[in-house]
């Protein structure tokens, strides 16, 4: 499930009687609203055919997002013999190169908003794209919509323990 879409289904279950997930899904009824702990979003996409925000039955809401869209390029690590980051690969198609995320009216109690586009303390990430690679070197201002959950992993797997 995409984030847009996880903080539509937390909107829809803010609220005791009838709900439905999506039009032509069953109903349910609930006795009362659900009340989520912790809402982790990734580069949420917001879509033309709903306007979301979080609400105030999410407790801690954390969303990371990227505003630049392009290919996620990974660099060289720098090294003693190599001055300067140089570029090493790009992920990315024709469609994630143009997706960019965005941020979220909240009334959750605990709000974290990170554009790790901008953001300073995301100025780069060291790692390996894959389990076979050599560590390289990602820096905030190169991430997409695809290499955004491998940048911001740590981060979210701790919030969710």
């Amino acid at each position: 499930m995409g984030g847009h879409l996880a903080i539509i289904l937390t909107n829809k279950v803010n609220r005791q009687g009838w709900i439905r997930s999506s039009l032509g899904a069953p109903r349910y009824k609930l006795e009362k609203p659900i009340v989520f702990d912790t809402l982790v979003t990734i580069d949420p996409v917001k879509t033309g055919l709903h306007s979301a925000s979080v609400k105030n039955n999410v407790k801690k809401f954390t969303n990371y997002y990227q505003r630049k869209g392009c290919n996620g390029i990974f660099r060289e690590k720098t090294t003693p013999h190599h001055p300067g980051p140089g570029w090493f690969g790009s992920v990315g198609d024709l469609v994630s190169r143009r997706i960019r995320g965005g941020s979220y009216s909240s009334a959750a109690t605990t709000p974290h908003q990170v554009n790790v586009t901008v953001d300073r303390k995301w100025n780069y990430r060291e790692g390996s794209p894959d389990i076979n690679d050599p560590v390289y070197r990602m820096y905030g201002k190169d991430v997409n919509h695809d290499t955004l959950p491998w940048y911001v992993e740590d981060c979210y797997v701790d919030l969710l323990q």
